[in-house]
């Protein structure tokens, strides 16, 4: 007993019991449409996810391969290092490899049977499997990023050390004169 003269539930039994809520008075039918619509909007999602990693691969690979271009140009007055052509060579690889599997996810297409309950098992794939392709399309892209950003860092090292080099000669030949 409490200190007002309520007694206390000695067990569960005497506990308010926790109702299902208001699913109960949905159908079989309405419960199904209402997964396909939320499968729909998730795959919509994606499909904007893998629009976006399109752009950003195509422009990042324009740019890649300009710079290789003019790194294997014989015109160039700039000879970048081995390190830089080679990281250049694999971010282009990548992403590459990062819009093509893209390009893969955008295919996949479910079969739209006529019975609902199929319906949702196969939007359900083709989410999972858009969904599986686009995570290894963007950690192609980010690894292509983190090529990039290396093969910049090589970059500014070996201009950076040629810099201190042309000091030097600077400094030695002033003093020659």
């Amino acid at each position: 007993m409490r200190d007002d003269g309520e007694s206390v539930p000695q067990n569960n039994a005497d506990e308010i019991e926790i109702s299902e809520g208001d699913s109960s008075g949905y159908s079989e039918q309405d419960i199904l449409e209402k997964t396909i619509e939320i499968i729909e909007q998730e795959r919509k999602d994606i499909r904007t996810i893998i629009q976006s990693s399109l752009s950003i691969s195509g422009l990042l690979l324009t740019i890649s391969l300009g710079v290789i271009y003019f790194g294997y140009s014989n015109n160039s007055t700039i000879v970048p290092p081995t390190s830089t052509k080679v990281l250049l060579f694999m971010s282009s690889s990548l992403l590459t490899a990062s819009i093509f599997i893209n390009i893969l996810a955008l295919r996949l297409k479910p079969i739209r049977p006529i019975e609902t309950d199929d319906r949702a098992i196969s939007l359900r794939e083709a989410y999972d499997n858009e969904k599986w392709y686009t995570s290894w399309s963007t950690i192609a892209l980010l690894l292509s990023i983190l090529g990039l950003f290396f093969a910049m860092g090589a970059f500014a090292w070996d201009r950076a050390d040629h810099a201190g080099q042309l000091c030097m000669i600077k400094d030695a030949i002033s003093l020659r004169i």
